[in-house]
């Protein structure tokens, strides 16, 4: 069966070191699969959208880490919050 994986964005089922098959939801069956380049492709074209941070066809939500978390800064009695924008974020697995 590990023979049958292929990625359900590029349907390719070449992996490398650097670009391999995951498996960042609750899918199951052929949609299990996809590279994490192809999902950080499609997070990058949905960033404005739910697909950014939850798997179109079973909703679950993908884990991110930042590189550069939120901070947050006390000003005037009020709470701030800052996010760079030149943060880096990645999907956990």
């Amino acid at each position: 069966m590990e023979n049958d994986k292929e990625c359900r964005i590029c349907f390719e089922s070449e992996e490398t070191d650097t670009n391999q098959l995951i498996v960042p939801c609750n899918c199951n069956g052929s949609s299990r699969y996809i590279h994490r380049d192809c999902l950080e492709e499609w997070r990058n074209i949905n960033v404005e959208s739910d697909a950014y941070t939850h798997c179109r066809e079973c909703h679950a939500e993908y884990i991110i880490e930042c590189e550069f978390p939120r901070e947050t800064y006390l000003l005037s009695n009020q709470s701030v919050s800052i996010f760079y924008t030149n943060s880096k974020c990645s999907l956990l697995f």
